[in-house]
């Protein structure tokens, strides 16, 4: 390397480089060679293996003089399809170089809020659906807390038969023998595993909500730090643990019949 580097020897350099993996190394020689073709020629070849190449061939056409349009239009392409900056970051880095015409970032920008749109419908959407679902719940939870249930199964759910007494009952109308779940008679059987792991999930949540260190090097290591904080919010870590009153769950309500 030493010698190559002595003697000037390009192709030995980019040779060793390659041999060692530091693509971002080559992709610097070629900058400082003002090689614009051999930039976008080596982050086709090495941008599989490492696709921050594109990142740091953005970098250096937002600082050049010259317009690079092409060259720029190229690297947006693969940005957007990688995803591998938010469009608002993208914006920063060629807003710094005030001769660059607004054609080299035009279409990428078009995308990037048609692409924003169509995610902004699908979670109000998505949204409306999970407000539609959550009143449902609360009339439910409503219906159970206010007003009695009639239990009018006449089979087990686990072995099929008719039903006879003594007969357990669930609130989530799934009813049994009392011998069919003899090892555990405060969970719906059927239900069971749903509903642990919800409690799994919910647990795990909590759990993260304390870890904050965790969250502000998530924060720091991000590119789009909203998104995170969004993120978090989101998954409702930010809020404060259920109370033991509320956290009582329907799966263990039940009714028997002796």
């Amino acid at each position: 390397m030493v010698l190559t580097r002595q003697h000037g020897f390009d192709k030995g350099v980019l040779y060793l480089y390659e041999k060692m993996g530091l693509y971002h190394e080559i992709v610097q020689i070629h900058m400082e060679r003002g090689k614009h073709s051999q930039i976008i020629k080596a982050c086709r070849k090495y941008g599989d293996r490492d696709k921050n190449l594109w990142v740091q061939a953005l970098g250096y056409f937002a600082q050049t003089k010259e317009t690079c349009e092409s060259e720029i239009q190229d690297i947006l392409e693969h940005i957007e399809r990688h995803n591998l900056m938010p469009p608002l970051r993208v914006v920063q880095i060629l807003s710094q170089n005030t001769t660059k015409p607004l054609s080299c970032i035009k279409d990428y920008i078009v995308n990037a809020l048609r692409n924003e749109t169509s995610i902004i419908v699908a979670d109000q959407r998505e949204i409306k659906q999970y407000k539609q679902d959550t009143a449902k719940m609360r009339k439910e939870i409503h219906k159970l807390r206010t007003k009695p249930t009639t239990f009018q199964g006449t089979k087990c759910h686990a072995c099929g038969s008719g039903l006879a007494l003594p007969a357990v009952h669930f609130l989530c109308l799934h009813s049994y023998h009392q011998r069919c779940i003899v090892d555990n008679d405060r969970e719906c059987p059927k239900c069971a595993d749903e509903f642990r792991k919800i409690r799994e999930i919910k647990e795990h949540m909590v759990a993260s909500a304390l870890k904050h260190d965790d969250f502000f090097q998530q924060l720091d290591d991000s590119n789009d730090g909203f998104a995170t904080v969004a993120e978090y919010f989101g998954r409702g870590l930010f809020a404060p643990p259920p109370s033991s009153s509320e956290s009582s769950g329907s799966s263990s309500s039940r009714h028997r019949n002796n």
